[in-house]
């Protein structure tokens, strides 16, 4: 599946989609496409970070219950861990940090809002 963005990104990759149309990618690849970090090493479980800092997503594997800079979020879906890589559900995800995802049977486009 080709994904991309409005900066001009292009990355070719697999993907895995459940019901409603939902998208789940590796969180890897959701962050180095979006530019965000990822921390799991304190916490114990995965944290998306912008790189300012100012939005902070901490995940639950086997849960559909995060916390958006300490507030509890619920995801439409529950994180997985598939072979050892942790898998989201984007579009939520997405939104949080201000994209939108445009999906289509071959292609994914992140939208900045």
């Amino acid at each position: 599946m080709l994904i991309t963005t409005d900066t001009g990104l292009k990355e070719d990759t697999v993907i895995y989609g459940v019901g409603n149309k939902d998208v789940f990618l590796p969180l890897s690849t959701f962050s180095m496409i979006l530019n965000l970090d990822v921390d799991s090493s304190a916490r114990q479980k995965p944290c998306i970070l912008s790189k300012d800092k100012k939005i902070i997503v901490e995940l639950n594997l086997d849960s559909d219950l995060a916390t958006v800079n300490g507030r509890d979020f619920i995801l439409p879906h529950e994180v997985y861990e598939h072979n050892g890589i942790v898998m989201i559900p984007i579009k939520a995800i997405s939104s949080t940090f201000g994209y939108t995802v445009k999906d289509t049977y071959n292609n994914i486009h992140f939208i900045k809002n």
